[in-house]
């Protein structure tokens, strides 16, 4: 297993979860990133901005999609429970619809 240091953690761990690096994973070793050496991580070909503004602000804007979606998804999964016990009680008829 290898291990990344580097000063642009919070976009290179933006970019690890990305599917330039998945499509290159999938395309050189068929594995999982846990498998990856370094002389394999060295030959991938990333983007990576030179200014350290632009990483920050890019890493920032995913950081904030990926709360937004967490917090999506948790409403979505709080309305699909609902959704599931107003049908239970329909369907018991505990609940009737004059």
């Amino acid at each position: 297993m290898s291990v990344y240091r580097s000063s642009f953690n919070h976009y290179v761990a933006h970019l690890f979860n990305s599917n330039v690096i998945q499509r290159q994973i999938a395309e050189n070793l068929g594995a999982t990133i846990n498998q990856i050496t370094n002389k394999t991580l060295n030959s991938f070909k990333v983007c990576i901005p030179k200014d350290l503004t632009e990483q920050k602000a890019i890493a920032q804007i995913l950081s904030d999609m990926d709360l937004e979606i967490e917090a999506l998804e948790a409403k979505k999964e709080k309305y699909v429970g609902i959704k599931q016990g107003m049908m239970q009680e329909l369907l018991t008829g505990k609940t009737r619809i004059v």
